[in-house]
Order: C-alpha cells, then sequence, then structure tokens
C-alpha cells in the first residue's frame, strides 16, 4: 500500500446553481424631482427626507453574463445590437484527491511531462516547487476547476 504525500483541494463547479435571492443585490435608488431633472437631488417626502425606490440589480460576482449580437432591418435599415442576459453560476465544491510518493516522485523529476508545450530546457530549470505546481494545475483544469489548495506531507 502506498503512503499519501500530497493532499490536493480543487475547486470544481457543482451541481448546484447559487440561489436566486443570492444572485440579486437589493439596491437604494433615488427618485427623480418632479422636474425631470436629478441634478444630485432626491425627491422629498412630508416630512423632508429623501425618497428612494428599492432596485435589484444581479450580483456580478455570482451570475454570468452572456452577450450576443442581433441583426436585423427595419425600414430598409439594418441595424446590429447587442443583448445582454444573464444566468446563475453553479456553487463551488471543493474536491479533495490524495497522491502518493510515487506520483509525487514523478511531479518532481526532470522528466518532461506529455502535455509540457514549451521546450525540455526551461522545464530543466524550474525548481521542484514549480515542476509539482505545474502537474497539479494540470490535473485541476483537466478536472474543470481551480486549485484551491495543496499540502506535501514529510515523510
Amino acid at each position: 500500500m502506498s503512503n499519501i504525500k500530497i493532499s490536493l483541494t480543487v475547486l470544481v463547479p457543482g451541481a448546484t446553481m447559487v440561489s436566486e435571492q443570492e444572485c440579486s443585490k437589493q439596491l437604494k435608488k433615488p427618485v427623480i424631482n418632479k422636474k425631470g431633472k436629478y441634478a444630485g437631488k432626491p425627491a422629498k417626502d412630508k416630512n423632508g427626507k429623501p425618497v428612494y425606490h428599492t432596485v435589484t440589480v444581479p450580483d456580478l460576482t455570482k451570475v454570468q453574463a452572456h452577450h450576443v449580437m442581433v441583426s436585423g432591418s427595419k425600414d430598409g435599415k439594418k441595424s446590429k445590437e447587442s443583448l445582454v442576459y444573464y444566468t446563475r453560476k453553479n456553487k463551488t465544491v471543493q474536491q479533495v484527491i490524495n497522491l502518493s510518493e510515487e506520483a509525487y516522485d514523478y511531479y518532481v523529476s526532470s522528466e518532461v511531462p506529455h502535455g509540457y508545450s514549451a521546450n525540455a530546457h526551461s522545464w530543466e530549470t524550474m525548481s521542484k516547487k514549480q515542476r509539482l505546481e505545474w502537474h497539479l494545475k494540470s490535473i485541476c483544469s483537466s478536472l474543470g476547476g481551480k486549485m484551491g489548495s495543496y499540502v506535501v506531507f514529510n515523510d
């Protein structure tokens, strides 16, 4: 049985979407004066306090924006318009992967891996930590996630 040498935490998108309430922010927007001009001063109520509307806008950290170019013609004139719509992101999940000593020895070795696109000389000049991190990042990208953290255990 092989010993665990590395514990890698990968952040991958899960199957559960972020709730609709989490995706929206409540903002207070001042009511425009009756004259139709904002002029930096919101409208006032009977007591002289400013009046605000509550506006719901998407929280851009929890939604993904999609851009679509739509072309059409109206009255013989061609026009293009960019439409933006938002979809909720999936909640991230932490996946922990334990790697053996044999994997660690290969990751820090001077043998150039198959997926490494640069020349062999640049691989040989990398430190052991850089080689290890390159392998760990390739594992994370193959899972469709991002590297959270990793721990290298002592012997």
